[in-house]
């Protein structure tokens, strides 16, 4: 057979070929050296963009359970246009989350998917972009003054989620984070997005940053129960909020995250929706 087109490689790492596909791809691959490179290569990249470690090191814990210990006892409640949200205040030497928000879910609506875009912009090169130690997002679960992976985790109304991230990549990034929760509703982390009449983009990520969390924790808003998808995005370019939602609705909730958005770095984590206090 003829060498096979470069997206097929990345196709069938994906296992979007057919068996037979499959099967003709690799025994071809075998016997060519230019094609067995052209492998190698999407191989390294998957190696790269897979899901980093959850579990915080020692001395971030340490930063994270000061900075939640000098939360007020009885949150600050504030109104902002038409939905609540709860300010915290937090040390700025804390290094940590300093406004806590509801997070508001996003019901898609029919008409978002007419307009999706067949290709969503902001990706990462495929070859040659940054690895996952260089180029990273984690969610992370904030209860009774602990730090946890959020990773399998029954979710309370009384916890929070939190954001660290990294960007040694060379160059400024964007960055989006929300919950899918089981009836496919989304409730966004980063961008905040309390009003649907607006379209906020992702939250620009500088250079240079290691292991830094982001200025706000967020509380959930009551999401369906049942098993919750917990996503970050990373592009190199900003996308928006009904982008996304519009790319999301056209598949149901159990889709994988990482073939909606080829070539943005995704992690997706699965935690459950307890409803408890």
């Amino acid at each position: 057979m003829k060498c096979p087109a470069p997206d097929d490689f990345l196709r069938d790492e994906l296992g979007e070929l057919t068996v037979n596909a499959s099967s003709a791809l690799r025994s071809h691959v075998d016997d060519c050296a230019a094609c067995d490179k052209e492998r190698a290569s999407v191989r390294l990249m998957f190696g790269d963009l897979a899901p980093s470690p959850l579990l915080p090191d020692d001395a971030f814990v340490a930063r994270m359970e000061a900075a939640v210990r000098s939360l007020p006892a009885t949150p600050q409640v504030m109104h902002r246009t038409r939905y609540w949200w709860t300010a915290w205040g937090v040390a700025a030497a804390a290094a940590a989350a300093a406004v806590t928000l509801f997070l508001v879910p996003a019901i898609f609506r029919a008409e978002s998917t007419r307009n999706a875009p067949d290709h969503v912009v902001g990706t990462v090169a495929a070859r040659g972009g940054p690895g996952a130690k260089h180029l990273r997002a984690d969610v992370l679960l904030v209860r009774d003054g602990k730090v946890a992976a959020v990773s399998g985790q029954s979710l309370r109304t009384s916890d929070a989620l939190a954001v660290r991230v990294t960007n040694m990549s060379g160059q400024s990034m964007h960055l989006m984070a929300f919950v899918r929760d089981a009836a496919g509703a989304i409730h966004w982390i980063y961008p905040a997005y309390r009003d649907g009449l607006i379209n906020p983009s992702s939250v620009p990520i500088a250079n240079g940053i290691t292991d830094s969390v982001l200025d706000e924790m967020v509380q959930p808003d009551a999401p369906a129960a049942g098993p919750l998808r917990v996503v970050t995005l990373i592009s190199a370019a900003p996308l928006t909020v009904k982008t996304v939602e519009a790319r999301l609705a056209q598949h149901p909730p159990a889709s994988t995250i990482a073939k909606l958005f080829p070539g943005i770095v995704a992690t997706e984590l699965v935690a459950r929706w307890g409803a408890q206090p």
